[in-house]
């Protein structure tokens, strides 16, 4: 049976089932650890908007973690020959869990190396928190949403994952 949702006139999407059938071929899709990377700003920005995730009255130097990600995702997507304007039809997963591992460690290793403080450790470790129990439904709302993007674009949705740029960066923290 194949079922079709209509959104408007000429637009149909796939029933869920026959989506998990297209999800359980791509094995980026079936890592519960990944999950589409521009969920992030909007999750790090809400935590903090609620008052969940703050620096402290200092504000560090650093940036925000999702800040973090698109530097290693502008320079992924130079690394293979796209620009920003190949976003719109670009689905990028990413660790998250991982990539907060590897600011921790760099963040660490200037704290040691400058003698400042562990302010921006601390925020990350309290991100990993959130992120740790909200990867589920962050990992199934990426899911839903490359489905539809894939179904609704008459361009075909290109997927990569930041898996070995994220651990190239535990050894050099990307160019400003």
């Amino acid at each position: 049976m194949n079922l079709l949702f209509s959104l408007t006139d000429g637009q149909n999407v796939r029933a869920c089932s026959e989506m998990h059938n297209s999800a359980v071929e791509n094995p980026t899709i079936r890592n519960s650890r990944f999950i589409d990377g521009s969920f992030l700003r909007p999750f790090e920005e809400r935590l903090c908007k609620r008052g969940f995730l703050s620096f402290g009255e200092n504000q560090p130097d650093d940036y925000p973690f999702w800040f973090q990600y698109e530097q290693i995702r502008n320079r992924a997507l130079w690394q293979t020959g796209k620009s920003l304007s190949a976003l719109e039809h670009t689905l990028i997963w990413v660790n998250p869990i991982m990539l907060l591992e590897r600011l921790i460690e760099n963040s660490q290793e200037e704290t040691q190396q400058m003698g400042a403080g562990g302010e921006m450790n601390s925020y990350l470790r309290l991100l990993g928190e959130a992120l740790q129990q909200a990867l589920p439904s962050l990992h199934a709302l990426s899911v839903i949403g490359a489905e539809l993007q894939a179904t609704l674009s008459e361009i075909p949705l290109h997927e990569m994952t930041l898996d070995e740029i994220v651990k190239k960066y535990a050894k050099k923290k990307p160019d400003p």
